[in-house]
């Protein structure tokens, strides 16, 4: 009966840690990837129009966005260590994890607030509470794995851990289909993005709280003293730093783990600006990217058991090889992707189509990008002068006296597109002109102006003018044009590539560092290797901010190419046997020492 009863409590436990990760996988996929890539772009363009001016530069949302995942990153990278040894030396672990998850729930609430500020805080109010919630589900993943070995054996941790991840893409897949019906079903409104950070932090805690139920406060062996950060960061720094002096021991591995630094770097940074760049430079909407997000998640488990089943009939290396040449390509192949150019009438965002009493109708397509909201900016400045003819509305989402395209209209109980009859054509082809620098295409059929296109030079179809730009264009002319694959298909096939690697990664990664470590050693070195993991998700945001700013965003993202190629290639100097040979000699050297001693 009492084997029965710890039966039963294991099962509880291990069900409320896989539980935890549905709740946070939420925030992961919903929020990080699905949703506020899109809402941040269309945030920082009503309040600064396509960019800002930041020490004589010229920063994109894009840019902005990871820069500030960048500051994120580092905050991450400081405090982990840090905070793994205070939870392996106190009893908090379930206080801290509780502690971490209230901020999230908290920050991503105060992001839901961000519609009903004033337009120029709008962008950077959500930004702060974005990068401080991300911050809080990151350093929460420390307390949240250092369970496993209190909830099952060491036999049983692998599976444990594999069932929480499961559960939690299944868990982010279900909210950001949730997610999904919400914003379609209300025409992507304001108040729907706020519902959605909203339910995300209900989700997360809502889940979240099984764990706390059903999960004890560990008991630990030896409890030590009390540790704050500043001394716990000494402790941590201090071991890095010991673990580092046994380079000469260890040198193959050393090797092995610069590397990892590398590449993993790449393939955490595809992760983090990869979807903030198909928004701003693909010119993606949010419902293309959810799909992408949602077919990665539900591509990437099935493909991470297959690799896993490679590496047992082949070799680990070898494999892991495989996956970083896969993720490569899906860089390089990142650069070749552009929207098609307006090939039809209903390509263009506005038309104007001519009547036989001189007169045009005019329309915007439905997926035509929003006027920038800023009183004072540009776009708000033509929406005013040329209102006569551009078929608007006033916003009313806005405290502010600013327009936006009237798309639609409702008659008769059925919603159709919205034409406006323009009588007084002579301000048209100004209008052309004025719009030649913008982020509209424009298509004119017949009458007074005759039949006219253009398509504004900050049209993410408008292509050309930024270095690597010609790589785009001509797998354009060559590939996707004659075959008709839209940017969003595009995407999506770079998304399943790197969906194909983006568990098996880590996952092969860190078998490969396990056979090549003392086993007397393995906590430390392990920590090690779980340190440099979370520096490595500074250098690659960090290089796209830069590489973006001084060149273009498709310069941004080779750099991160190199970093994977950089890794694929110091991997391929690994020598495996000779590390595990040289593991198997130290540990001979300890039971001889010990022998000798007794």
């Amino acid at each position: 009966m009492a084997a029965e009863t710890v039966k039963i409590t294991k099962r509880k436990e291990v069900r409320g840690f896989a539980l935890y990760d549905w709740a946070k996988s939420g925030f992961e996929t919903s929020i990080t990837a699905g949703v506020f890539p899109s809402w941040f772009a269309i945030l920082f363009l009503s309040a600064n129009g396509l960019n800002i001016e930041i020490a004589n530069l010229e920063w994109d949302a894009d840019t902005v966005m990871t820069l500030a995942i960048t500051f994120g990153a580092l905050i991450i990278a400081i405090l982990s260590p840090s905070l793994g040894i205070i939870a392996d030396r106190k009893p908090i672990k379930k206080k801290m994890l509780r502690f971490l998850t209230n901020l999230g729930l908290i920050s991503v609430s105060l992001i839901a607030l961000a519609p009903y500020l004033p337009v120029s805080t709008k962008w950077s109010w959500a930004l702060v509470f974005f990068v401080l919630a991300t911050c809080a589900n990151n350093l929460a993943s420390v307390f949240y794995n250092s369970l496993i070995p209190h909830i099952g054996s060491e036999d049983e941790m692998n599976e444990i851990s594999n069932f929480g991840f499961a559960v939690g893409y299944l868990g982010g897949c279900v909210l950001l289909i949730i997610h999904l019906i919400i914003l379609m079903g209300s025409n992507y409104a304001d108040w729907a993005f706020s519902l959605v950070m909203a339910t995300t932090g209900i989700w997360w805690y809502g889940f979240a709280i099984f764990l706390f139920w059903w999960i004890p406060e560990p008991e630990l062996e030896n409890e030590m003293e009390d540790v704050g950060i500043i001394e716990s960061s000494k402790i941590a720094f201090s071991e890095v730093w010991n673990t580092l002096k046994e380079y000469n021991n260890f040198r193959t591995l050393f090797l092995y783990i610069f590397a990892y630094f590398l590449f993993i770097d790449g393939i955490n940074s595809v992760q983090t600006v990869g979807a903030i760049y198909a928004v701003v430079v693909l010119g993606l909407g949010t419902v293309d990217l959810i799909i992408v997000v949602l077919a990665l998640n539900l591509f990437a488990a099935p493909m991470a058991m297959l690799f896993s089943r490679m590496a047992d009939r082949g070799t680990t290396k070898g494999v892991l090889q495989l996956v970083l040449v896969i993720g490569t390509l899906v860089i390089f192949l990142g650069l070749t992707f552009a929207p098609l150019e307006p090939d039809t009438r209903d390509d263009y965002d506005i038309q104007f189509t001519s009547n036989e009493d001189g007169s045009y109708d005019v329309n915007v397509r439905s997926g035509i990008k929003e006027i920038a909201k800023d009183p004072g900016g540009d776009e708000q400045t033509w929406a005013k002068n040329y209102v006569e003819i551009l078929p608007l509305e006033q916003d009313s989402t806005s405290p502010d006296d600013v327009l936006k395209w009237k798309i639609s209209e409702e008659v008769d109980g059925e919603v159709i597109t919205f034409v406006k009859k323009v009588t007084d054509t002579s301000s048209i082809s100004d209008f052309i002109q004025q719009l030649e620098d913008s982020r509209f295409s424009i298509y004119v059929s017949g009458g007074v102006v005759g039949d006219t296109t253009m398509v504004g030079t900050g049209n993410p179809s408008s292509l050309g003018d930024e270095p690597l730009d010609q790589i785009a264009m001509t797998m354009r002319d060559l590939v996707w044009a004659p075959l008709g694959i839209a940017v969003g298909m595009q995407f999506l096939l770079l998304g399943l590539m790197f969906g194909s690697i983006q568990g098996a990664s880590q996952g092969l990664a860190r078998s490969l560092f396990g056979k090549m470590i003392p086993e007397s050693r393995s906590a430390e070195f392990f920590g090690f290797f779980g340190f440099f993991g979370r520096v490595a998700a500074i250098i690659g945001p960090a290089m796209y901010t830069f590489f973006s700013l001084t060149i273009s965003s498709r310069a941004g993202i080779l750099s991160i190419g190199f970093l994977i190629l950089g890794g694929l290639l110091l991997l391929y100097r690994v020598d495996v046997d000779d590390a595990i040979r040289v593991a198997e000699e130290y540990e001979a050297g300890l039971k001889n020492n010990k022998s000798e001693s007794e």
